[in-house]
């Protein structure tokens, strides 16, 4: 797959693009993409998706972060048979433009044969470009996603409630933030993930048995305490247990991400690592001694060796 930045381009293959926030990928994104890939394939032509690389809403007086970091974001979407992805680092100029200046400058730069959207989908200042503007520039071979056409959705039950919730970015957040797992398992698609370079820590681990690699939390909006983890290295999938949170016992209150993968000896340092969660297990608890603490983990990795997930 092949990433671009779109200043850098001037009348660029990009075939039929997929257009959308692609803030997570999750499966209404994935809808929209899948569909530009197949029409791609039926026309033999790119598949290539547009979005934003930097994070914009503080540019429009919203407090919003990314659940992905940029790479991570590539890495989800070349999964799903993309070719090209063009990406704007967009300023106050750039989100400015009217709707029309917005095609022009997409004309500009990109020769695009036909697009997919969400039916919900807008651009331009004001947000007054629609999916029919796209179509009366772009031509007849597109696809205006209803949600409605996005068949993966939950059966409502007792622990979601009785009825469905339109599938959002916003809605994996907080489903991340309340440790419903499963529920953002359903909306993504596949499970919740993080891939950090591992970084060095207090070495606490390793001082009661149990050594673990650390990583950045960041601003990710994961509800604090224990979970069922794999750490996915080499292609394999490793069974983990992970804490996100502070380190009380040690009277550390810094928060990370604290990774302890069973039965694995060897050096992570420096290396990039993905963390897929599975299930949160327990909260974060003060320990009377580090001896106390290494019985609950001894407790945490029996529990993760029994654990059975889809």
């Amino acid at each position: 797959m092949i990433v671009s930045d779109i200043r850098d381009q001037k009348n660029a293959n990009a075939g039929i693009v997929a257009f959308g926030f692609f803030d997570s990928i999750h499966i209404g994104h994935q809808a929209v993409i899948g569909r530009a890939v197949e029409l791609a394939r039926e026309y033999g032509v790119p598949a290539s998706v547009f979005l934003f690389k930097n994070n914009i809403f503080p540019l429009i007086g919203i407090d919003k972060r990314p659940l992905y970091t940029f790479s991570e974001r590539m890495e989800l979407i070349e999964r799903l048979g993309v070719d090209r992805v063009f990406f704007v680092e967009a300023d106050l100029a750039f989100l400015s433009m009217s709707s029309e200046e917005f095609l022009d400058y997409l004309s500009d730069h990109l020769a695009i044969v036909g697009f997919t959207c969400g039916n919900d989908f807008s651009f331009g200042k004001g947000a007054l470009g629609t999916p029919c503007d796209l179509l009366a520039r772009f031509g007849p071979i597109s696809d205006i996603l209803s949600k409605w056409s996005i068949q993966e959705w939950w059966e409502p039950n007792e622990e979601f409630g009785d009825s469905c919730e339109e599938v959002s970015t916003d809605l994996v957040k907080r489903c991340l933030a309340e440790g419903n797992l499963r529920k953002a398992y359903e909306c993504l698609g596949r499970h919740f993930s993080v891939k950090r370079t591992v970084r060095s820590g207090r070495q606490d681990g390793a001082k009661i048995g149990f050594p673990t690699i650390n990583f950045d939390l960041g601003d990710l909006p994961l509800k604090r305490g224990v979970y069922f983890t794999n750490v996915v290295l080499n292609g394999a999938r490793l069974p983990a247990v992970t804490n996100v949170g502070g380190h009380p016992t040690f009277g550390d209150e810094t928060e990370n991400i604290e990774t302890y993968i069973l039965d694995f000896y060897g050096d992570l340092y420096d290396r990039e690592v993905e963390v897929e969660f599975l299930t949160y297990h327990r909260e974060i608890r003060s320990f009377a001694s580090e001896r106390e603490l290494a019985l609950m983990i001894e407790s945490d990795v029996r529990a993760r060796e029994d654990y059975r997930h889809d």
